[in-house]
């Protein structure tokens, strides 16, 4: 022991010398760790770029998604008629010789379906989505009612029935027309006319139900109406 730690005079010892070098070894592992937070902002900072381009990436890929919308048709065959179940939970049915396109998904502010024939509709009421039926000529815009579309292609009368609730029909680039239950339209292709009277809305949407009402009517409808 003596050999290997041989005494020495205290005035030998570097105070400050000492002093510095403890100094030193506090504060190394302070210089470590700032060196690695810098290290690791660097790298986020680096990152982050690349970051927003993939989110924003994959939100881009979202929207293009949801844009791509699936349609579904159906068709009702002559001497028949068909319910259907809508996504928004709307209910139709329709005449014999009618079709209807319709997304299997209605997305936001969007319930649009063409209808070509003869349809009635209860539409699940959504102020803030209107249902809207598009013909080969006409719309009709609802939120929540019932109604009664003809709009045969080979027609050249397109007639729009309120039952229920209130609706608004437009023809090309008129303004809306407001209809109320008990009134019919009749709007003439060749005239670019239109005629609204109060009547039984039943009479109008009884083939729903298997039957068919006739009162006064020209013996020409009455023949449409057996053909369908």
């Amino acid at each position: 022991w003596d050999v290997s730690h041989p005494a020495f005079p205290p005035a030998d010892i570097n105070v400050e010398k000492a002093h510095d070098a403890f100094i030193n070894r506090i504060q190394s592992p302070k210089k470590y760790r700032s060196v690695i937070i810098r290290y690791w902002q660097y790298a986020a900072a680096i990152l982050l770029l690349p970051l927003i381009l993939s989110v924003s990436y994959l939100l881009y890929e979202r929207s293009q998604l949801l844009a791509e919308v699936t349609y579904q048709e159906v068709f009702s065959p002559y001497g028949t008629h068909s319910m259907l179940n809508l996504p928004d939970g709307t209910v139709a049915w329709l005449n014999g010789g009618s079709s209807l396109r319709y997304p299997t998904v209605f997305h936001q502010g969007k319930r649009n379906v063409t209808l070509s024939g003869e349809a009635y509709f209860e539409v699940e009421s959504d102020k803030e989505n209107p249902f809207i039926v598009e013909t080969h000529n006409i719309k009709v815009r609802a939120t929540g009612t019932a109604f009664n579309v003809e709009a045969y292609e080979k027609d050249s009368i397109i007639s729009v029935t309120m039952v229920e609730g209130l609706i608004d029909v437009t023809f090309g680039n008129t303004h809306p027309i407001l209809m109320k239950p008990g009134e019919r339209m009749a709007y003439n292709l060749n005239t670019s006319r239109y005629k609204i009277k109060e009547t039984d809305p039943y009479k109008w949407y009884a083939w729903k139900d298997g039957m068919m009402i006739f009162r006064d009517d020209p013996l020409e409808d009455v023949f449409k109406k057996r053909g369908q």
